[in-house]
């Protein structure tokens, strides 16, 4: 039997034996710097292809100039929705995927940092918190300090 969706991502989260790390750094690279290079060299290699295409789509005749333009039609549709489309005359373009995907990533990478500072701060705020309960310069609390432990007593014990 193969697993839906193979990689090293738990079954059940609820599973505390495992543990989920995200590295922030890490995507927002990734994405912002890594993917948009990538990005720039899959353009390239299209254009040579395009141009290519471009130069033998001059020589096609009959049915067979009719299947080089349904096909130009349809490379056309598909760089379209990899890459996008420019806007015109005061219109916004149309996203391609890959550029809406490294959006997300990034977008994802900074809400992660943005909760990992949150935690960080609250964390920071309740130790700051429990180091000014008055404690002495010895670490022994006033006596009359409200943060003493409370006195139990039984009775005539």
């Amino acid at each position: 039997m193969t697993v839906p969706f193979p990689s090293d991502a738990p079954t059940s989260y609820e599973d505390a034996t495992k543990a989920i790390y995200v590295r922030p750094g890490v995507i927002y690279h990734n994405a912002h710097v890594s993917m948009r290079a990538e990005i720039g060299a899959i353009v390239e290699c299209w254009n040579v292809i395009a141009d290519t295409w471009k130069g033998l789509k001059l020589s096609w005749v009959g049915e067979s100039a009719a299947a080089a333009d349904a096909f130009n039609e349809r490379l056309d549709r598909v760089q379209a929705d990899l890459f996008g489309e420019p806007g015109g005359d005061g219109k916004d373009g149309k996203p391609g995927i890959f550029g809406l995907i490294r959006v997300v990533a990034v977008q994802a990478a900074s809400n992660y940092d943005n909760a990992e500072h949150s935690v960080f701060h609250m964390f920071d705020a309740l130790r700051e918190a429990l180091e000014s309960t008055g404690q002495a310069d010895d670490g022994k609390r006033p006596e009359n300090s409200p943060y003493n432990p409370i006195q139990i007593t039984y009775g005539d014990v």
